[in-house]
Parts: C-alpha cells; structure tokens; sequence
C-alpha cells in the first residue's frame, strides 16, 4: 500500500491515507502515530506498518507464545492496556518508550528489557511471574512504574544500570533482586514481599545504589546481601519486618558481601534486626534500629564491622551481640532499653568502641567474656538491671573516660581470668558494690573516682587482684585475705597504655 503524496507542516498536521484500507494513520511532522485497535487490530500490525508511535485503547491481547512482542526499534507506545498470554508479555530494546501503559500477564511475565535505554514511564505492572528483567548491557529508565501484583518484582542481572525513580512493588517473593555485575541507582523506591524470600536481594558482584528506599513490609527479611555484593542503600526506612516469619533478620549480610547502608531507620522486626556472618566487610553510618523482637545486632565468623552513628531502642534481646571471630569499630553507640546485655562480645572477638551511651538494660552495659577483646572509649552506662561492666572467662576490656551509675547492681564485676583496664571516670550511685573482682581476675584502675554506692566501694575476693593509681584509693574497701590490693607510683600510671582490640 502506498502513501497518498501529502507532505505535512510541522506546524501541525494531515491526514496520510493508506489507499485501499480504511484505516487512519495521522503523521506529526515527520511522526506517523497509529491507533490501536482503531488503525490496526494488533500491536503486531501497529507495529509492522512501521510507526513511530502507537496509541492504545482499551485491552489489547498480545499472542500466545513465549513472547506477546518483541520491540527491537524505536517506537513510543502510549496508553491502554497490553494482556499477555503466557511467557513473557513483552521484550524490549533500544529507542522504546512506553508511556502510560498498563502489561498484564495472568500466566506468565512482564517486561524483559535485555538492550539499550528504553524508557517506562507511568507504567503499571500486573503479571504472575516476573514483573521485570534488566539484563544485558542495558541502561533502562524507570519513572513512576508501578508493580502491583506479581511473583517476583524487578530482576537485575550482568551488566545492566537501570536509573530508577519513583517505583514501587507488592510481590509475594521478592520486590528486587540484583546480581552478576548489576549497578545503577534506583531513587525513592517503594517495596512490599511476601512470604517467599526478602525483599531486596543482592548478591553476585552487584552494586546497585538504592536512594530512599521504603520497605513498607517484608514477610520474612527486608534485605539479604551476600555474595560480593557492593549494594548502597542511601536513606531508607524498614517499616516492619518478619511478618511471616520472624526467624528471618531485617537485614541478612554474609559470606564476601562488602554493602555501605547510610541513613536508615529499621521498626519493627519481627525477630533480629541485622545479623552479620561470613566474611562480610559491612559499612554502616546513622543507622537506627527501634522495637526488635530478638537481638538488635548480631554478628558471627570473620565479619570486619564498620560502624558510625548506630542507635538501638526497644529491644526484646541483646543491643549488640558478636561472637566467633569479628572485628572492627563502632563510633558512636547508643543503647535504650533491651531485655539483655547492651553489648556483649564473646568468643575471639575484638571491638573498638567509642562514645557510647547505654541505659535501661535489663542485662549488663558491656560483657566481655570467652577470649574477646575490647576497647570502649569514653562511655556512659546507667539505670541497668546487672553489672554496668561484666568481664568473665579470659575476657579483656580497656575502659578509658567511662561514667557508671545509678545502676541495681555493681557498677563493675570482673571474674574468672579476666582483665580489666579502667582509665579515668567515675563509678558512683550503684545499688551494689562499686567494683567486684573474684577468681583470678586481674584489674587495674588509673584515675578513677568511685564512691556512694551501696554496697562496698570496693571488694575483691579469691585470688583477685586489683591496683590503683593516678589518686586517692576509695574509702570503704574489703579485700579478703587470698586477695590483692596495690598502690601503684604516678610513674606506673602514666607509661601504663591500654591495648587496642
């Protein structure tokens, strides 16, 4: 069929009629838009007449098969809606743009974009698998598109870098799942899972940044990071978690994964908050953690922990539990209320701590036990239910600038084969004892004020051993006979140095 020769302004525009068919294309300057059932009943006719937009009506059914359509050429397709019938509702490459258009696949997928930047904008998803696949080396552009109802949301994959904005996803598994080499930077996405899997996973070499990321629920864990995965989470808010299984953490990182999580609020998890394993190197900066129903943070293996600005509140477990091997720092540390210990270090771990503030515990502030090593710089522990300070076993603590009080208990016990080092502070208003050692426990306290506390100021039992220097030693002490109390010279105090965790 030939075109009746009609040029048209770009100023506006004329009718080209196909001669010998009833149809109606209109041509926009040098843009031929066809209508879709009205010029041709089929995306496929729409499309093989060759125009550069198409416009849809109503429902338009896509063929059975494997692939409803493939869309390997420029073409911008607007409104309406695409149903597919199995397989994949559509393949989409480089120079497509669907704008306002609503895919529908009730036994099968969605879009699998798989070349170039085609851009979805105002875009609603409903299928029964998978709502989207971004793989290849394509660079999608994703504005306002909805997935509302679907297996599994958005699937990034090899070497795709999506730019993102404005999305959201309800998927009974997981709303996205990036890995191989994905990146990208997905802004202000909105997610919900069920009871399948998390709701965000991330795993291979994927390093996918997510800016504003809102888990309105998760039906087992918010995020799984594993693999070596480099995912950025820049600001985001967990609003529950665990709803179908608390046994699953908020936040799962393991095995090489190396993730950096600014900026996030986590409410209400089900069971734990975070837990950290493997080999993970995890970077976390103004991270706060509210209403867990287990342990806010727990860690094991060979974890390397990074932390700034970490808050803990309401949590039916311990703040911050590690165990095995892990290592690292955290600066900045505030712990309000939990049912067990504020921090707890056990096994071979080494931790270095700073500026930490730990209320309202029903269990210990701090306890070293196992073989772990810690250092906690400057601190404040107050209005706890068991000893503010407990080192047990062959534990070590260096405790510099620490304020301990107001406590049911002792402000400090240490026991067995512990160590302690206590350098400047004060232990003060303690229902029980100041300081208690027992065992073999050695302790050694440089500049300490202690005083008005309820039981002894001091007492030291066994074969405890305890030295003070840098001031007065405090009044009312009790050292029984197999124990052992020195003074040491100002000499001593000053070229005594605490050991780094």
């Amino acid at each position: 069929m030939a075109w009746d020769r009609h040029r048209v302004c770009r100023t506006g525009y004329r009718s080209a009629v196909l001669r010998g068919a009833p149809a109606l294309s209109l041509v926009f300057g040098e843009v031929m838009r066809v209508r879709v059932p009205r010029d041709h009943s089929s995306l496929a006719d729409a499309l093989a007449s060759g125009a550069d937009r198409i416009v849809l009506s109503g429902v338009v059914a896509l063929p059975e098969g494997s692939v409803g359509a493939i869309l390997s050429r420029p073409v911008h397709i607007t409104g309406g809606t695409l149903r597919g019938a199995g397989g994949w509702a559509l393949v989409v490459g480089e120079g497509v743009r669907l704008t306002g258009v609503k895919i529908e696949n009730p036994s099968g997928h969605g879009v699998r974009i798989v070349a170039g930047a085609p851009v979805l904008e105002d875009v609603e998803i409903r299928v029964q698998g998978v709502a989207g696949v971004c793989e290849g080396h394509s660079r999608p552009v994703l504005r306002r598109v909805v997935v509302d109802g679907a297996e599994n949301g958005w699937l990034l994959r090899e070497d795709t870098a999506p730019d993102g904005d404005e999305l959201a996803v309800n998927a009974s598994g997981s709303a996205l799942v990036t890995s191989d080499r994905a990146g990208g930077h997905l802004a202000r996405l909105a997610v919900m899972s069920g009871a399948q899997f998390a709701c965000v996973e991330a795993h291979g070499d994927s390093h996918t940044t997510l800016s504003g990321l809102t888990v309105l629920s998760a039906g087992c864990g918010a995020l799984h990071i594993y693999g070596r995965s480099r995912l950025v989470v820049q600001g985001g808010h967990v609003r529950q978690s665990g709803t179908a299984d608390a046994r699953f953490p908020a936040i799962e990182i393991r095995e090489t994964a190396t993730p950096e999580i600014t900026a996030l609020r986590v409410d209400q998890s089900g069971g734990r908050a975070m837990f950290l394993h493997g080999e993970a190197r995890p970077v976390f900066r103004s991270v706060t953690i509210d209403q867990t129903g287990s342990n806010a943070v727990e860690g094991q293996g060979q974890v390397v922990l990074d932390a700034k600005d970490l808050t803990i509140q309401q949590a039916t477990g311990a703040g911050v539990v590690f165990r095995g091997e892990v290592t690292g720092r955290i600066e900045t540390l505030t712990v309000d209320q939990t049912s067990n210990v504020g921090v707890g270090l056990t096994a071979k771990v080494k931790l270095d701590l700073s500026d930490v503030t730990i209320r309202g515990a029903e269990g210990a502030a701090l306890r070293i036990a196992g073989e772990a090593r810690g250092v906690v710089r400057k601190a404040r522990l107050e209005l706890l239910g068991c000893p503010a300070v407990w080192v047990q076993e062959q534990g070590a603590l260096t405790l510099l600038d620490a304020s301990i009080g107001q406590n049911r208990t002792h402000g400090i016990q240490v026991e067995d084969e512990a160590r302690l080092l206590m350098r400047g502070g004060t232990v003060r208003e303690n229902q029980g004892r100041g300081i208690a050692a027992s065992g073999r426990a050695r302790a050694r306290f440089d500049g300490v004020v202690v005083q008005e506390n309820g039981g002894w100021n001091v007492e030291l039992s066994d074969q405890a051993e305890a030295r003070w220097a840098g001031g007065p030693a405090p009044e009312r002490c009790m050292v029984h006979p197999e124990a052992s109390w020195s003074e040491a010279s100002a000499r001593d105090s000053e070229t005594t140095e605490p050991t780094s965790a």
